[in-house]
């Protein structure tokens, strides 16, 4: 049990810590309202006695009393469920920066490792499972101590031996939870790989639905998210089973449970030892502690199904990331020559360049021209230190590529890739990428690549968004953007694509 509720350190610091004032000030509401919580049920076994007795004074009067605490216990559940929702999505918000963040910063190399539906399963499920988890258990043990220690407190003072009966079984109840545990987390990793899997497939379907419909395949696509589906069906029904066996054992012991107590209990009222009154609220402490041990496995099922989702994060958030701004003696301000001597790159262990050797001397037009996947575009990825080389040297100025930054480099190229990225914003932030750039500088730009009759046509004009992955426009006037650019870029040296 230790084990299943050990908290990762480094997640625990980065992201909890922090917030860890706020989450005592839950933690203290919770607990107020547990312990007005936990008089209700000595007073409904009052009211019951009341009511055998026909003390309606007594009756109307207690009834007054748990009105009274119900309405406390309603107000102080809406407080915690407000301020619990508002600590768990800052903290959620914060996991998902920095996990976008540091997929930002990571080197091709070892990004292209995971798919975009693997990305976007870490962002957006791994860091809510992440969060809810941490902040229930962390809030919730100190409710569950303090409700548990008052229910027995109670219960032993009606009957001792119930109570002795009832906690006999909490052990047989954990250890039937145990038997589980590992079956329940080797499928929460299947299911999570197979959503990796299913987000991907979606994100290329609405990437390329007009490629599809084209092609008339719609129906075989649809085919393969039938069959998607009915894998996610059998792997949720493994899944289901698991906990279904887990709810079914505890299930079982429960009532094997009930049926001793009422035995012993009937025989104790029978004998005058317990009032029904008193049974009732003894009925009402006991399943308050079963709920207590209940929600302690659940904190145990809990964490040991949030370690898929920490192992996931965790392995992401320690890929190595480029050093943008690392300090270097050489300095690049023109590019005037490159030369690539012996180079040799794999990708996946597919060798795309071998002992490639090539030599710019001077400024010019020049055309790389080869077979598809001969390796152009990994030549440029290359030379702009997207990808790293496994072998040879790269000189750019007389001086090894490793020489610069990589935002020295990066600012001194234009690269203009054959399928050019837009953002769904204005075309005025999709040319200057956010920079603050005088508008008449803009349209003399855009008239010099063919822009400005298409821009002055539109009711917005720079202003006008493009819709996601400009969808509003052409592929050339795509291209058009692209190289607009590069000349507000104004590089010494463009990389050019396939811009034909």
């Amino acid at each position: 049990m230790n084990k299943a509720l050990n908290i990762d350190k480094k997640i625990f610091y980065k992201y909890f810590s922090k917030k860890i004032g706020s989450i005592i000030i839950l933690s203290c509401i919770i607990m107020l309202g547990t312990l007005v919580n936990s008089i209700t049920p000595y007073l409904f076994g009052n009211i019951i006695d009341a009511i055998v007795k026909g003390q309606i004074d007594q009756i109307l009067k207690l009834i007054k009393i748990m009105f009274l605490l119900e309405v406390i216990c309603a107000g102080l559940s809406a407080i915690e469920n407000y301020y619990g929702n508002k600590i768990t999505l800052k903290i959620t918000y914060n996991i998902k920066r920095d996990i976008i963040n540091k997929i930002l910063f990571i080197n091709m190399d070892n990004l292209n490792k995971y798919s975009k539906g693997e990305l976007i399963n870490r962002v957006e499920q791994d860091s809510n499972e992440i969060a809810s988890t941490h902040i229930s258990f962390l809030t919730g043990i100190l409710q569950t101590f303090i409700k548990g220690i008052i229910s027995i407190l109670f219960a032993f003072r009606i009957s001792m031996l119930l109570t002795i009966i009832s906690i006999i079984y909490l052990p047989l109840s954990y250890l039937g939870g145990m038997i589980y545990k590992n079956k329940l987390q080797r499928f929460k990793l299947s299911l999570k790989e197979f959503h990796d899997t299913y987000l991907s497939f979606i994100n290329e379907i609405l990437q390329n639905i007009e490629g599809i419909k084209s092609y008339c395949l719609e129906n075989k696509i649809a085919l393969r998210i039938n069959d998607l589906y009915k894998r996610n069906l059998s792997l949720s029904n493994k899944y289901f089973s698991v906990q279904c066996g887990m709810n079914g054992m505890q299930n079982i012991l429960s009532t094997i449970l009930d049926c001793v107590m009422l035995l012993v209990a009937a025989m104790l009222i029978n004998n005058k030892k317990m009032t029904v009154g008193s049974f009732v609220s003894f009925n009402q402490y006991i399943r308050s502690l079963l709920q207590v041990f209940s929600q302690v496995m659940g904190y145990v099922m809990g964490f040991i199904s949030c370690q898929v989702n920490i192992d996931r994060i965790s392995r992401l958030l320690n890929e190595p990331i480029e050093n943008m701004n690392e300090s270097k003696t050489v300095r690049l301000s023109h590019i005037k020559n490159i030369r690539i001597n012996s180079v040799f790159f794999k990708y996946d262990q597919k060798v795309i360049l071998e002992n490639l050797n090539l030599e710019i001397k001077e400024n010019g037009l020049y055309s790389i021209v080869g077979l598809n996947g001969a390796g152009k575009s990994t030549l440029f990825k290359i030379i702009l230190k997207l990808y790293t080389i496994q072998s040879g040297k790269i000189y750019i100025n007389d001086q090894e590529i490793d020489s610069y930054s990589i935002s020295q480099l990066r600012n001194e190229i234009s690269y203009i890739a054959k399928d050019p990225f837009l953002f769904n914003d204005t075309i005025k932030f999709n040319l200057t990428l956010g920079k603050e750039l005088d508008e008449q500088y803009l349209i003399e730009v855009t008239r010099r690549v063919g822009l400005l009759e298409f821009i002055s046509e539109l009711n917005n004009g720079l202003n006008t968004y493009i819709g996601e992955n400009g969808i509003i426009l052409s592929s050339g006037t795509k291209q058009k953007i692209s190289i607009a650019r590069a000349l507000i870029k104004n590089t010494s040296m463009w990389m050019c694509d396939e811009i034909t």
